[in-house]
């Protein structure tokens, strides 16, 4: 398959690497690929994508970081999937200033967010924008782009949460549905005290929904005194998922089917969705299985 001599030597076909390679996060789809190829260099897989593209017989490639998609996205049947991670090292991090973009992080596609953030604050910074779980990795689409608020600008701030934008107003949103049925299962909160968990619990109990909002302001020393918080720490914020997972894999419920559902909805129909979606389906039918995320769009600003 693969007529280069380097390059073959870094594929793997043992049973361990393929199985590793067969399945995700999700556990939802099984993929058996060919081999599995060990970068050393970014040149490396450059040089396998060429490889597959003069072939006489073309095959799949896949680049697996971290193994968490959910719908066998980083899977290539009877092909090659590139595990990212071997090319970790020293120095895929570099957080450095420029005089046109001010400080910015040259970050390696395989890398966790987890391991940005954590090189990010050694320095006193911290990106704006963050995906809710850190052990991701970073990924990319193989295109090299600078990008400032004056250079590409339309991809710089695509990149940052302001979908919803309001002067002076929350930092952090987010919203949940928190049904009657197994509520010990289907919600949780990082921060809520075991005396905040039983009132939600009760309201969930005798309402059969609960519309629940997360919000999260900072604040400093000057307004300390004004609000009624839960203190965490920067890093324990942004990594919040990370310590349910824990909890759940001590209980044996993280490796596990994952079915996940994206959707988009526009504001002119989000109480049709509410009604027939929340009430009639999920409420009153009790048919959802996994999460689904629900992101109110502008269509103006939709990227």
């Amino acid at each position: 398959m693969i007529k280069v001599v380097d390059l073959a030597s870094k594929l793997c076909t043992d049973a361990n690497c393929i199985k590793t390679a067969s399945s995700d996060f999700g556990k939802l789809v099984q993929e058996t690929p060919s081999a599995v190829f060990y970068p050393s260099t970014n040149s490396d897989i450059a040089r396998l994508v060429k490889s597959s593209y003069d072939s006489s017989s073309p095959f799949k490639i896949a680049a697996r970081g971290n193994g968490h998609c959910v719908g066998g996205q980083a899977m290539a049947k009877d092909g090659v999937v590139v595990e990212m991670s071997s090319l970790n090292g020293n120095g895929r991090i570099r957080v450095s200033w420029s005089d046109s973009l001010g400080f910015y992080a040259d970050v390696g596609g395989e890398q966790l967010w987890i391991d940005v953030l954590r090189t990010t604050m050694e320095q006193g910074l911290a990106p704006v924008s963050w995906t809710d779980y850190l052990y991701l990795t970073v990924g990319g689409k193989g295109d090299i782009m600078t990008c400032s608020k004056s250079l590409h600008s339309e991809l710089f701030y695509g990149d940052q949460e302001h979908l919803i934008s309001i002067n002076n107003g929350p930092n952090y949103v987010e919203g949940s549905l928190i049904m009657k049925k197994n509520l010990a299962n289907n919600w949780r909160s990082s921060f809520f005290s075991t005396l905040g968990e039983s009132k939600v619990n009760s309201l969930a109990s005798k309402h059969g929904i609960v519309y629940s909002l997360e919000v999260v302001k900072y604040y400093d020393e000057f307004n300390i005194q004004t609000v009624n918080e839960k203190d965490v720490s920067f890093e324990d914020f942004l990594n919040r998922v990370r310590i349910e997972e824990l909890k759940l894999q001590s209980k044996g419920l993280w490796d596990v089917p994952h079915p996940w559902l994206n959707l988009f909805v526009p504001k002119s129909r989000i109480l049709d969705f509410n009604q027939h979606v929340f009430i009639d389906i999920v409420q009153k039918q009790n048919k959802s299985s996994g999460p689904f995320l629900v992101y109110p769009m502008n269509r103006k600003k939709c990227i």
